[in-house]
């Protein structure tokens, strides 16, 4: 076997969709967060901007150790993942629930869409009620096995 049928990186600089699944039933709900995998160039700048800034806390302390707080480390995931999400888009149906198209926004509350932004994307991620789209997006990013050259895109 080559490597090169192994390596994830052009994958994850590309992104895929994620199909976000109900958290119930586990069923598609027919919205798609775009996101790039964690072999991915941007993943890497954010994370090593993260590093620097821990580094730079670290050399102001009087013994040279810093230890993040929980909210700096939350903070960090949340800036990675919306780093990492490039997009998403909403299935449009018609009367009788057949898929006729997409739409680039997503409908938050009934009647209310909302376009793709750094700032949406943060809204959404930062929302408790919506947990669950953080943890599969997450669980997403860093599943290298969709980001293989022969994987398909959902």
């Amino acid at each position: 076997m080559a490597l090169v049928t192994l390596n994830t990186a052009e994958a994850a600089n590309r992104g895929r969709a994620v199909a976000l699944l109900h958290p119930a039933t586990q069923v598609p709900i027919g919205i798609r967060f775009f996101v790039l995998g964690s072999d991915s160039e941007e993943f890497k700048r954010i994370t090593r901007r993260q590093e620097a800034a821990r580094l730079e806390k670290q050399k102001k302390t009087r013994r040279g150790v810093y230890l993040s707080t929980p909210e700096e480390n939350e903070a960090n995931a949340l800036d990675l993942l919306c780093g990492l999400t490039t997009g998403w888009e909403e299935d449009v149906k018609d009367a009788d629930g057949k898929v006729t198209g997409t739409r680039p926004d997503i409908e938050i509350n009934e009647g209310e869409f909302v376009k793709f932004s750094p700032e949406s994307v943060r809204r959404i991620y930062s929302d408790l009620g919506f947990s669950w789209i953080r943890e599969q997006i997450d669980s997403e990013i860093g599943d290298r096995r969709d980001f293989l050259p022969s994987a398909k895109k959902s």
